[in-house]
């Protein structure tokens, strides 16, 4: 069974406050952008990241996640920028060289 996946927070320094609850593996709690209003606060924010539950199945991950999130949202005042409940990612989704290509060249027209 594979278990290099983990869950990690997006917070605010000063005030300890969680904005955003994701699951990953590898290198994804530090690569990419995840959605809008999660980047905002980034911007806004001296902000900083911590893995909260590492060394788990991809099915733990998703169940931490989304009992991560709930527990935040029902527990606290938190701005969590979360969009889903969690839970939810696409798994195993691997973008071909060719979809690469396109996203390139509209970004580049952009």
């Amino acid at each position: 069974m594979n278990t290099n996946y983990y869950v990690y927070e997006y917070y605010i320094k000063d005030t300890g406050e969680v904005f955003y609850v994701g699951k990953g593996k590898d290198r994804r709690v530090t690569s990419g952008k995840r959605n809008r209003f999660c980047e905002d606060m980034k911007r806004s924010h001296d902000w900083d990241w911590r893995i909260v539950y590492h060394d788990l199945s991809e099915e733990d991950a998703f169940n931490f996640e989304r009992n991560l999130i709930a527990w935040y949202r029902n527990n606290t005042d938190f701005r969590l920028t979360n969009q889903t409940d969690g839970g939810d990612g696409i798994s195993g989704y691997v973008v071909s060289d060719e979809l690469k290509a396109i996203h390139s060249k509209n970004s580049k027209a952009r």
